[in-house]
């Protein structure tokens, strides 16, 4: 079995490198291939069949970021929720 044409992470607390947005967001995030697709609401019609579905409320997606071992919890997450809102 190979890889799905679509993934999508659905419901999740998105921390992005948008300027603009200084807190964090909660959506789905829809990755084709190796590319970012969407970030928003996902409309069950634009699913494939074989799109793989990760739910993942409640945890933390750091789109593009590349850890290579940086406790990325400890250091992002210091004084939230008390500094972010949703």
């Amino acid at each position: 079995m190979g890889r799905p044409s679509q993934t999508l992470l659905r419901g999740a607390t998105l921390l992005t490198q948008d300027p603009a947005r200084s807190a964090p967001l909660r959506a789905d995030l829809m990755v084709e291939g190796d590319r970012i697709v969407a970030i928003g609401p996902v409309q069950p019609g634009r699913l494939q069949p074989d799109c793989e579905i990760i739910e993942l409320a409640g945890k933390l997606v750091l789109p593009g970021l590349v850890n290579s071992h940086v406790h990325t919890s400890q250091q992002l997450a210091a004084g939230w929720p008390t500094t972010w809102t949703c």
